[in-house]
């Protein structure tokens, strides 16, 4: 497991804590990568009976995406950042299969149709240019 995913147990309750407090625990590929083993793992395990996902320090659970990393993608990057995003939604729905059988179709149709909207945006260059325009910003303030 990387550093930027922790694991505790207290007793059946695993504790899981995002754990990249400089960038307020945003997600990047080592931390989505691990988060979907891990919690595909103790949604597996029949002696875990909670799981609890925390983010480490004061000031933020998760922020979301790790928008330095997501600057720097291509079009070409899209379609796997998205499949990889939906694989871990997954996961952190550690949901028993009644309910997981209400909640997917609807799921997977609503990712499709997204990673169809990212791909068509993205080939404009307008949100890489955005989210250029938004880190600039952010560095002349710090």
């Amino acid at each position: 497991m990387g550093s930027s995913v922790k694991l505790e147990r207290s007793g059946n309750i695993a504790i899981v804590t995002l754990n990249r407090p400089e960038v307020l625990n945003a997600v990047n590929v080592e931390s989505r990568e691990t988060l979907i083993t891990l919690l595909t793992e103790l949604n597996a395990e029949a002696g875990t009976r909670a799981v609890v996902i925390t983010g480490a320090g004061e000031r933020a659970f998760c922020s979301g995406q790790d928008l330095d990393e997501t600057s720097r993608y291509q079009i070409a990057d899209v379609d796997t950042w998205l499949t990889r995003q939906h694989a871990m939604y997954g996961a952190v729905r550690l949901t028993k299969q009644r309910f997981r059988a209400l909640t997917q179709s609807g799921f997977d149709d609503a990712l499709e149709a997204g990673k169809a909207a990212q791909k068509q945006a993205f080939a404009s260059g307008e949100p890489q240019a955005a989210m250029q325009k938004f880190l600039d910003a952010r560095k002349t303030k710090a």
